[in-house]
């Protein structure tokens, strides 16, 4: 009787597990399904967030501003760099979040080929989008406020978050399933074990880390 209650919880927690998880994974999913059919319009300053927009950019700056994530304020998980990107005419600008080292950042005067940008629109958050907008206010003369950025990394994370979530929820389940007794590998269950939870644990860390750029 006991064996068999067992079981029924182990079976409601795995399906528990499979929903939740379902549901995040597919968010994901469509965010990079979206992906492939960005709006041409990485300059219209109307556009909804959400939208994944393209464009030419003519110039782009340097890193301006760096967000750092950290768990608790303690432990690192992400950091997030930000570059002001101008058209070919330099008479309208965007900000856009990239790679630290992006290959179309430029620390000089010289003007690079014109580059295609896609990306999904986020909204900054409130200290974020002031400190960038004081900094560009000293910088460009009528200048305009913007409280969102394009987001070129946005695909890209959304890929690795779904993979590392769906190798979290197999060796979640495995684990349940091994400690219910519903699956044995014998004298080395307990190695075996210890090696999912070693396993569970990174993941923990390195999915907070890509929730951070994703959220």
């Amino acid at each position: 009787m006991e064996e068999e209650m067992n079981k029924k919880q182990s079976k409601w927690a795995i399906i528990f597990i499979c929903v939740i998880v379902t549901g995040i994974f597919l968010y994901c999913l469509f965010d990079v399904v979206k992906g492939f059919h960005p709006q041409d319009r990485l300059y219209d300053h109307t556009v909804s967030t959400g939208t994944f927009v393209k464009g030419e950019g003519g110039y782009s700056t340097g890193s301006i501003y760096k967000i750092k994530h950290t768990i608790n304020g303690v432990i690192p998980t992400a950091n997030e760099y930000f570059y002001v990107v101008f058209n070919e005419t330099l008479d309208d600008y965007v900000i856009v979040k990239a790679p630290k080292h992006w290959k179309y950042a430029n620390y000089g005067d010289e003007m690079p080929e014109i580059f295609e940008i896609e990306g999904k629109v986020r909204k900054f958050g409130y200290t974020e989008s002031k400190d960038i907008n004081q900094m560009l206010a000293s910088e460009i003369e009528g200048g305009i406020y913007l409280d969102y950025y394009i987001d070129t990394t946005s695909q890209k994370t959304a890929i690795i978050f779904d993979i590392c979530l769906a190798v979290f929820a197999s060796l979640l389940i495995l684990l349940i399933q091994m400690r219910k007794g519903m699956v044995n590998f014998g004298e080395k269950s307990v190695i075996v074990s210890k090696i999912i939870l070693i396993l569970i644990t990174i993941l923990c860390f390195v999915l907070i880390h890509y929730l951070n750029l994703i959220m």
